[in-house]
């Protein structure tokens, strides 16, 4: 098998890089979309103005994120911020949730195990 030049390497990173921004303006609207309804879920507050959406995270006044329909660098970049911060954010409900049930059920345990004074004596 012969050796890939300079040339034909550089050649082969600049398609690869052509087909990976095709699809990403490709793939954008359905990012969008699907980006906007999880917002709204986590409490984001959505309106639209200048023909972009504007969400605002209504844990923080001041953070809020501008995104147009059409495809650009910067709302490229704004929506992947976007979906890294709702990853997060449902990460750590989902932690919140696990712990509950976790207490729930040591809770459970104790009650199904102790009995009454046992439980006074431990404070629990």
């Amino acid at each position: 098998m012969a050796r890939e030049t300079v040339a034909q390497r550089n050649a082969r990173y600049a398609q690869e890089r052509e087909t990976y921004l095709a699809n990403q303006v490709a793939e954008y609207p359905q990012r969008l979309m699907l980006a906007l309804a999880r917002a709204t879920k986590a409490y984001f507050e959505l309106t639209v103005s200048d023909n972009k959406f504007q969400l605002r995270n209504n844990n923080d006044r001041y953070d809020y994120v501008s995104l147009a329909y059409a495809h650009s660098t910067d709302s490229q970049e704004q929506l992947e911020s976007l979906e890294y911060d709702l990853d997060s954010y449902e990460q750590r409900l989902a932690e919140a949730q696990r712990l509950r049930e976790v207490k729930a059920e040591a809770l459970r345990k104790v009650n199904e195990l102790l009995t009454a004074e046992e439980r006074e004596l431990l404070n629990l």
